[in-house]
C-alpha cells in the first residue's frame, strides 16, 4: 500500500473489459474488493448484517459509477475514497446510537456485572466469550466520531501508510496523522482504564461478561458472527512491508483489533448485484 496513484494493471484491464459491456470481468473486479469494504464496514457500524447493506450499497456505487473512472488516480484510491465518503454520509442506526461515547460505552458494560459462564453452559462457551471481546472491542470504535473512527480504521487497524490515506480522505499527510494520533490517544485512554485485555488492574474481562450480554442479547449463541476459529484475522491482509516504520506495529491497541476476524462477503451475492443493477 504505497502511492496515491497505487496502480495496478490487472484493475485497469478488468475496468476497460467492464466498461464495454464484460459481466465476468467486472465481477472479477468487485470481488477482488468486496470483501475489504466489508470488512471496513463492519468496524464502521459495529453490525454484520449492517455492514452486509453497506457493502451492497458501496458495490452497487462502484457497479453504477464504473464508468466515470478516468484511471487519473489509482483504482484502489478512487475506491476507497467512494466508500469513505458513503460512510461518513450515511444515517446512524443501531449501535451506533447507543454507543455514542466512552461513557455510554463504560456504562453499558458495567451494567452487565460480572458472572462468568459455567463449563456447563454448552460446548460453545470459549466461542461466546470471544464473540462478547468482539463485540466490545467493535462497540469501542463506535465511540470515536466517524472522522476519527474511519481514519483509525484505515492507518490504525488496515495500515495504510499515510500519503495513501491522505490521498483516500482528501487532506494532507500531515492532517491525517495528526487525527489518527488524536483517535489512537482517546482509544488507548479509554482502554488502559477499562480493559483487561491492555490493563491486567482492570477489573473488567470478556469472560465475566458473556452469560450477562447473552441474556441482554447482545451476543446470541445460536448465532455467531465472529467467533469461528477458521476465519483469517485482519493481520493476514495488512502488507507489512509497505508500512512506513513510524506507523502502527507498535500500537497494542491496534494489534488487538488486527486479531480479530476478516469476514467474507458471500460470492453469491455478487452475480446477484451485477444482474440487478440497471444500465
Amino acid at each position: 500500500m504505497g502511492t496515491g496513484r497505487w496502480i495496478d494493471e490487472l484493475d485497469e484491464n478488468l475496468i476497460r473489459l467492464a466498461v464495454a459491456g464484460n459481466n465476468e470481468a467486472l465481477e472479477t473486479l468487485v470481488r477482488r474488493y468486496k470483501d475489504w469494504v466489508f470488512n471496513v464496514a463492519i468496524r464502521m457500524t459495529g453490525a454484520v448484517h449492517e455492514a452486509e447493506d453497506v457493502t451492497q450499497e458501496i458495490l452497487i456505487k462502484l457497479i453504477t459509477k464504473l464508468s466515470t473512472f478516468r484511471f487519473q488516480s489509482g483504482f484502489r484510491t478512487w475506491l476507497y475514497r467512494m466508500t469513505v465518503n458513503h460512510f461518513l454520509s450515511m444515517k446512524k442506526k443501531g449501535k451506533e446510537h447507543y454507543l455514542s461515547s466512552f461513557d455510554r460505552h463504560r456504562e453499558f458494560f458495567e451494567s452487565l456485572g460480572n458472572r462468568e459462564l459455567a463449563d456447563g453452559d454448552g460446548p460453545h462457551r470459549g466461542l461466546v466469550i470471544e464473540e462478547t471481546k468482539t463485540e466490545c472491542l467493535l462497540g469501542m470504535l463506535l465511540c470515536l466520531e466517524r472522522g476519527q473512527r474511519i481514519v483509525f480504521i484505515l492507518g490504525g487497524i488496515f495500515g495504510l501508510d499515510g500519503r495513501t490515506a491522505a490521498a483516500v480522505l482528501d487532506m494532507t499527510e500531515a492532517n491525517f496523522r495528526k487525527r489518527l494520533s488524536r483517535a489512537r490517544r482517546d482509544l488507548k485512554n479509554y482502554m488502559d482504564q477499562q480493559c483487561g485485555l491492555m490493563n491486567p488492574d482492570n477489573p473488567c474481562r470478556c469472560s465475566r461478561k458473556a452469560r450477562a450480554a447473552v441474556e441482554a442479547g447482545y451476543v446470541r449463541p445460536d448465532d455467531l458472527q465472529f467467533a469461528d476459529h477458521r476465519l483469517k484475522r485482519v493481520r493476514d491482509f495488512i502488507n507489512r512491508e509497505r508500512i512506513t516504520r513510524e506507523d502502527v506495529f507498535t500500537w497494542r491497541e491496534a494489534e488487538v483489533y488486527r486479531e480479530q476476524p476478516y469476514k467474507i462477503f458471500e460470492d453469491e451475492k455478487i452475480a446477484a448485484l451485477i444482474n440487478g443493477v440497471p444500465d
